[in-house]
């Protein structure tokens, strides 16, 4: 078995060797930046570990993951689009670099790169690699649609949070899991269980990323309380708003939703109110809850030998102990 780290550096070689064409020059040079300005790697490194919970020969499953990838990038580059956002990834958007039309356009042929990447799979897994695949693409354009409707809501509960975040950000995750082990055999039939492990992490992992953007570490550049700033509405705020009196909560809007008010003192005022509502650790709590119950699911329900398991296991941890 290979580590994951050197199942990335692998990856990444596949990545950078996919073939786009030089020209038309302004379709093709947003995709390739798109690509090589990195990330986690999450989602492919998530499906070639569930591939190799069956065989150490993973390299069939590259051109699954690098679709995956692919678009995921895309929805990125939509997403940039939607929200008018300059930065991603300490980089210039695609958006911001490129122009908006060619977001669009390049964003539209990458969809179309991860169909010929799923297309050179298999046959006999094909069909249900689509099936999943198309299922999946849905579900994100339906939680980036709820996520949109939730900027003029005003009665969104947690529960409604959760539900967009498992549809936008964790389906996918779950996904490569499920797709992975796919495209490697899934002689054990745990498929199913890959994707809930993935939809429990998926949720997990934003949550915590909500929670990062109020208390992550600001050594590493990440500004601190963005999504204060941006007034958007998060579980921290969704949990602050159910817990203040009347009185404090309409104050509390009056600043959230003030954009005229200096950066620093929004900030600092908001978390007053995080802390009077102890919703620091109520969201700290939940997202731990999540990535233990991916955990809990990988080691009671996949009945397969806890050295092809561990990857996956580090995974979670990892994850689960990022501190930006």
């Amino acid at each position: 078995m290979e580590t994951a780290s050197q199942l990335l550096q692998a990856f990444e070689k596949y990545l950078s060797q996919l073939h786009f064409p030089q020209q038309p020059q302004n379709l093709y040079a947003p995709i390739r930046y798109s690509l090589q300005v990195g990330g986690k790697r999450i989602r492919p490194l998530a499906c070639i570990l569930a591939a190799q919970l069956y065989s150490d020969e993973v390299a069939e499953v590259f051109p699954v993951a690098a679709a995956y990838e692919v678009f995921h990038n895309f929805t990125l580059l939509h997403d940039d689009l939607m929200d008018d956002s300059d930065v991603r990834r300490n980089m210039p958007s695609v958006p911001k670099k490129f122009g908006i039309n060619a977001a669009i356009l390049s964003g539209d042929r990458m969809l179309i790169a991860a169909y010929e990447l799923l297309s050179v799979c298999n046959a006999s897994v094909l069909p249900e690699l689509l099936i999943i695949f198309n299922r999946t693409a849905a579900q994100v354009c339906e939680g980036q649609q709820m996520d949109m409707d939730f900027e003029n809501s005003t009665t969104i509960s947690l529960r409604d949070y959760v539900e967009m975040i498992r549809l936008k950000t964790a389906v996918l995750l779950a996904a490569c899991l499920e797709s992975g082990a796919l495209v490697a055999g899934d002689t054990q039939n745990i498929g199913k269980s890959l994707y809930e492990m993935g939809v429990a992490l998926g949720v997990g992992f934003q949550l915590q990323d909500d929670y990062l953007d109020c208390y992550g570490n600001e050594q590493f550049g990440k500004p601190i309380g963005k999504d204060i700033v941006n007034g958007k509405k998060t579980y921290l705020y969704l949990h602050c708003l159910a817990n203040l009196t009347e009185k404090d909560r309409i104050d509390f809007l009056d600043i959230y939703q003030n954009n005229a008010i200096a950066e620093a003192e929004k900030i600092e005022k908001i978390l007053a109110y995080f802390q009077k509502t102890d919703t620091q650790a109520a969201t700290w709590k939940i997202a731990e809850s999540y990535f233990k119950q991916a955990e809990n699911i990988l080691q009671d329900n996949i009945n397969i030998a806890y050295i092809r398991k561990e990857p996956l296991s580090q995974l979670i941890k990892q994850l689960q102990q990022r501190s930006v």
